[in-house]
């Protein structure tokens, strides 16, 4: 939820001063600003993935993860993927307001709606079909 609310900021932001600045006709000025908001994104992502990594018990603790040992080993796992995955979400997020305010809206509908087919679909064949589980073949169980 905090990664949203930073990439939702910096999105909107950049994506209010590129149409301005596209609208003045000053593409440099819309250049940087799309590049400082890729600096602030990745920067600001890292920071949070580490902080969510450093301190993942007692946030999965705040949570309510620690029902069980069972269910606290199951959360600390998906907690640790998803952490790692935090600046790649932050940048989609981020780009995704940037991209329609350069005037390109069926780019950014055609790659989230791709995205989110291919996980419904590739889910249940990974999950299920391939035993991957959630942890997928990255690490021994």
């Amino acid at each position: 939820m905090v990664a949203l609310a930073i990439a939702v900021m910096i999105g909107d932001g950049c994506c209010a001063f590129v149409s301005l600045s596209l609208g003045r006709n000053e593409s440099q000025d819309a250049k940087r600003s799309v590049g400082n908001s890729i600096v602030m994104t990745l920067a600001s992502g890292s920071m949070l993935c580490a902080v969510y990594l450093i301190f993942g018990d007692p946030i999965i603790t705040i949570f309510g993860g620690t029902v069980n040992n069972e269910t606290f080993g199951y959360a600390k796992e998906y907690f640790f993927y998803i952490s790692l995955g935090i600046p790649f979400y932050m940048f989609g997020q981020t780009m995704n307001p940037v991209i329609r305010a350069d005037g390109n809206p069926k780019f950014v509908m055609i790659s989230t709606l791709s995205g989110a087919i291919l996980n419904i679909i590739l889910d249940p064949i990974f999950i299920f079909r391939f035993h991957l589980g959630m942890m997928g073949p990255l690490l021994p169980r």
